[in-house]
């Protein structure tokens, strides 16, 4: 599981008295851990297809103590079913974070940061003699 999930149950643990809740946000943390697998499978495997039979696989190669291939078929209907699951997987989290009112705040107006670009900063110091 990703540090980024581990910093959530964290936070999640200091926010959150119900313990029905943090239950409920592991089993998203979950599904969400295995819509990441899916996505990088898809992004991250090298494609090919089948000289003969014209089938698409995916390559997936794995280095954890010793290097295994595999080929693993895939085909139009299970990059979408994966979509769906990656994409439903976000909203619960999403719709469990609005109900328990766990969304992050912003600022009623923003602030401009114009002045902190790598351009803006370089005709400071120019301006300063520091160049």
């Amino acid at each position: 599981m990703p540090l980024r999930f581990h910093v959530l149950k964290a936070a999640a643990e200091i926010r959150i008295d119900d313990l029905d809740d943090l239950d409920l946000l592991d089993e998203i943390l979950a599904e969400i851990d295995a819509a990441m697998q899916k996505r990088n499978d898809v992004a991250h495997n090298s494609w090919c297809v089948h000289s003969t039979t014209g089938k698409i696989f995916t390559q997936k190669t794995t280095a954890r103590g010793s290097l295994d291939t595999e080929l693993i078929s895939m085909d139009i209907p299970t990059i979408k079913k994966d979509a769906i699951a990656i994409y439903a997987a976000g909203i619960k989290l999403m719709d469990f974070m609005m109900t328990k009112n766990l969304l992050p705040t912003f600022p009623a107006t923003s602030s401009s940061r114009v002045h902190k670009t790598a351009k803006a900063r370089k005709i400071r110091r120019k301006e300063l003699g520091k160049i």
